[in-house]
């Protein structure tokens, strides 16, 4: 169905999602702040990124500047989660590229539709640029 990377650092909340997803058919992979996800941005293919905004060492901000820094993950789904309710923060990362806002708590069906949602509309981008080119 697609791989995941999510970005966490709150242990409960991580293994939370990280279990939704799986039941819901994804391979998940973790990292527990953004300097660990931008690692593993570099090394993986992922169809999604779920990160959190607010982390210690490097924030979901410096993961999102990686993600557009690099055209080779132009199509790469993301959804920023957090408890902030900053608008800055959120508008600032919807400008990073992000595609969805979730607020925490989240609840486990919400994930799930959201997750089907941006993948469904990235699937239908990488489609139209592929038609678009030949």
């Amino acid at each position: 169905m697609g791989t995941i990377l999510v970005v966490e650092d709150n242990e409960l909340i991580m293994r939370s999602i990280e279990l939704s997803l799986i039941r819901e058919g994804y391979e998940v992979v973790t990292a527990t702040n953004g300097a660990e996800a931008c690692e593993w941005l570099d090394i993986t293919r992922f169809d999604l990124v779920i990160t959190d905004i607010l982390m210690p060492i490097s924030d979901g901000m410096a993961v999102l500047k990686h993600i557009k820094k690099d055209a080779a993950k132009s199509n790469l789904g993301i959804i920023v989660i957090s408890s902030t309710s900053r608008e800055r923060a959120i508008l600032e990362a919807f400008d990073l590229g992000a595609d969805d806002y979730i607020s925490k708590p989240v609840l486990p069906a919400e994930l799930a539709v959201r997750v089907r949602k941006v993948l469904g509309t990235k699937a239908v981008e990488q489609e139209l640029s592929e038609h678009g080119d030949s």
